[in-house]
């Protein structure tokens, strides 16, 4: 311990003995607290709720089942019956036809979204025998009824006359064949005259009809071997075409009618203004005929500057699929025209067949003679009945007909102009 202020202890190096001090301690008792807080943004809190299924019940009554009749609730129709009748070989037919077809037998159907665009798969022109029968410029393309088979005509477009010696071929592909060759036809049928159309006959694949340049129309039957395909052909008369034949189609045969092939004649539209019904058995001369130009017989001359008195040329023809007596004609001067095989007849054939006659007559002969003009009538009849009688005719056919030279004017009867009714209706 430090000596008080003043005095100073003598120096001393020995132990120095004092009382002992103590110190309390308050460390346990007593302790040190500090407190602090801090600042925290909001908290986010939002509500949901889900859709939860509604449950109901309803109830209803019920009676018994009661069996009905057979028949019940059904009318009888006769009308039905005969379409079914009638409708039902035909899809049965079809049906069976269906099972043999094998048209798209290696066609793979894609469901992927394609391009439409059109391709060319063969390019067809005959360069083996006869192969200088066959100009470049194609005049008709045409395909035959199952699809398998198309046939192509060639011909000079550059002409205005009919100059003798022209060539001219018919040549067919069948498009199907493994051993197919564009530049080889699987037949060549060198023409005396150029073709201007074709059409196939609807059911019969091996059947096509021709319409000439110098009028005349044909018929081959490529089922037939050898040189024997031309199955007729028209005979050039006062009562044929005298112009180029620019459409041909066929039709149902009329009722009453020889029938056609299968059911079916063909007819043909000229730039002479008529229309001919040909019958696929008898080529020579027309079934039946109209005119669409000229004036009707015994109707007064048209009225100046309607171009009613000209004869106005067709260009285009094409029947009705829900009537196929019904048929348009397209005229080279724009007009379109719907007309009627059975339109316009002064008589029926069955009225002119009833007459008294010392021979017979066919419904063919009868049928020319349906538009024939009352005043003409009787004359006309009297001379035909008189040349069968000559001849000793079995039977009035459609060549006596024709052979009594009756007026065209007379025998196609079914003209108009512009302000007459007649055969054909302006449309």
């Amino acid at each position: 311990m430090p000596a008080a202020e003043g005095k100073r202890l003598p120096a001393s190096f020995s132990d120095v003995t004092t009382d002992a001090t103590t110190f309390a301690s308050n460390w346990r008792s007593t302790k040190n607290v500090m407190d602090a807080e801090t600042s925290t943004e909001p908290i986010k809190v939002s509500g949901r709720r889900t859709q939860h299924p509604e449950m109901a019940e309803q109830s209803m009554q019920t009676g018994e089942a009661a069996t009905a009749a057979p028949g019940a609730g059904f009318a009888h129709s006769q009308l039905l019956d005969a379409f079914l009748l009638e409708a039902t070989p035909l899809l049965e037919d079809q049906l069976a036809r269906n099972f043999e077809e094998n048209k798209f037998a290696q066609y793979e159907v894609s469901w992927e979204e394609e391009h439409d665009q059109v391709t060319c798969a063969h390019a067809f022109k005959h360069e083996g025998k006869l192969a200088a029968h066959a100009p470049d410029a194609c005049t008709a393309v045409a395909w035959n009824a199952s699809g398998s088979v198309v046939a192509a005509a060639y011909g000079a477009l550059d002409r205005a006359d009919w100059p003798a010696g022209c060539e001219s071929m018919l040549c067919t592909w069948s498009v199907w064949r493994r051993q197919l060759d564009p530049k080889r036809a699987d037949v060549a049928l060198p023409l005396a005259d150029c073709l201007t159309c074709l059409a196939y006959h609807p059911e019969d694949p091996s059947v096509l009809a021709g319409g000439a340049y110098n009028g005349e129309v044909l018929l081959w039957n490529f089922a037939a071997d050898g040189d024997d395909a031309l199955w007729g052909k028209s005979v050039m008369s006062g009562y044929s075409h005298h112009e180029p034949v620019l459409q041909l189609a066929w039709t149902k045969a009329p009722p009453g009618g020889g029938g056609g092939h299968l059911g079916y004649i063909v007819v043909s539209v000229g730039g002479d203004g008529k229309v001919l019904c040909w019958e696929p058995s008898a080529m020579a001369l027309p079934a039946q005929g109209f005119r669409v130009g000229g004036r009707a017989a015994g109707q007064p001359a048209p009225p100046a500057g309607s171009g009613g008195g000209l004869i106005a040329g067709g260009c285009a023809l094409g029947f009705s699929a829900a009537d196929p007596s019904t048929f348009v004609v397209g005229l080279e001067h724009g007009e379109v025209l719907k007309c009627g095989l059975g339109a316009n007849e002064l008589r029926s054939a069955e009225a002119v067949r009833r007459q008294h006659s010392d021979v017979p007559w066919s419904h063919g002969a009868a049928a020319l003679l349906a538009r024939v003009p009352a005043a003409q009538f009787p004359r006309l009849k009297q001379k035909i009945d008189r040349q069968a009688v000559l001849k000793r005719e079995r039977e009035v056919g459609p060549a006596l007909v024709y052979d009594a030279k009756p007026e065209m004017e007379h025998l196609y009867a079914a003209q108009f102009w512009r302000n007459s009714a007649q055969f054909c209706a302006i449309l």
